[in-house]
């Protein structure tokens, strides 16, 4: 069966592409060049084609012998994951010494769980300089206690950021995360406290950064009060009413590194959203891209690193048209 990753991955429509050729490969080029030699410049989930490894090869980040093998001194250079058989067998066709791990990138990572961390082998996959998280699937978010909520997708990235930290490279590492564009919750009840918990969340943001709360109104056109966190929610198993995509994934560019940011501006990362993306809907899947790096810092105090990282988010966000024309927003 394949995969939630092989349908993402076969999906190669313009606009992915532009996601691929763009913000993939800017953060590639930038890692590229300062990365120390003791960690694989990328991890990827591939996918069967491997289109991502294809274009590396073509910019000439990865070497191929004359017979079309991958060349000694890139061997360090990619790791992917694939847990489908058959699409590990295509990519080894394709690219006949690569690394491939036959896995799923969140058994990779231990789970959501910040008890279990990997071991051996399996932590230098996360100490690599780009980390590209090409997943086709929803944020899904439950809400804990008051006025908080738990995302096992941030959690994973929590982890990835722990291990990244404990080693710190000098120039930082690169986080690269699709999702498919809609925020899920378990039922009308949970939306509702999700909603509440959500708003609360985004009324002490904004609080600390005025620019994060221009951009989030200026971009999604509204005041996030729960009512209308509500219409952005879905319940598993419902329809969306697609006139709704847009502002779920406007919403979504701003509230996953949101998430991201304060949950890891602590361990002393200094964080930017270099690009934003969403794409697709309207009959296609729509999707949601960032391109975002971390930094090792020692400047003194959380909450300004807090309002920093959040200064940076909304602030390169694009549309990408059907046919792969990028528009700012």
């Amino acid at each position: 069966m394949p995969t939630s990753v092989d349908a993402a991955m076969a999906d190669d429509r313009p606009a992915k592409q532009a996601v691929r050729r763009g913000m993939w490969l800017d953060a590639l080029k930038r890692r590229a060049s300062t990365r120390s030699g003791e960690v694989p410049l990328y991890v990827t989930l591939a996918g069967a084609e491997g289109r991502d490894i294809d274009m590396m090869v073509d910019e000439g980040l990865i070497e191929l012998t004359e017979t079309g093998a991958i060349a000694s001194k890139s061997l360090r250079t990619v790791i992917a994951i694939e847990s489908n058989s058959d699409a590990r067998s295509q990519l080894l066709e394709k690219f006949y010494g690569l690394e491939v791990l036959p896995d799923r990138f969140e058994s990779l990572i231990r789970g959501d769980s910040q008890i279990r961390y990997p071991t051996g082998r399996d932590i230098e996959v996360w100490r690599s300089a780009v980390i590209n998280l090409d997943l086709n699937q929803p944020l899904v978010i439950e809400q804990r206690g008051d006025d908080s909520v738990a995302c096992g997708l941030i959690e994973n990235v929590v982890k990835i950021a722990t291990i990244q930290r404990s080693t710190p490279q000098e120039g930082g590492w690169s986080l690269l995360l699709t999702l498919h564009g809609a925020l899920l919750v378990r039922d009308a009840e949970e939306r509702t406290k999700v909603s509440r918990a959500l708003a609360h969340i985004l009324e002490v943001n904004f609080a600390a950064s005025s620019a994060f709360a221009e951009r989030f109104v200026g971009l999604t056109g509204a005041q996030p009060d729960a009512d209308w966190l509500e219409g952005i929610c879905t319940i598993r198993g419902t329809d969306d009413d697609p006139a709704t995509e847009a502002h779920r994934q406007l919403t979504l560019l701003m509230l996953v590194p949101k998430l991201i940011v304060d949950r890891t501006a602590g361990m002393g990362w200094a964080i930017s959203v270099t690009e934003s993306a969403h794409y697709g809907g309207q009959g296609d899947a729509p999707m949601v891209t960032w391109s975002i790096d971390f930094s090792p810092t020692s400047s003194a105090g959380t909450s300004g690193r807090i309002a920093s990282a959040l200064s940076s988010v909304g602030n390169s966000v694009s549309l990408i048209e059907v046919d792969g024309t990028k528009v700012a927003v």
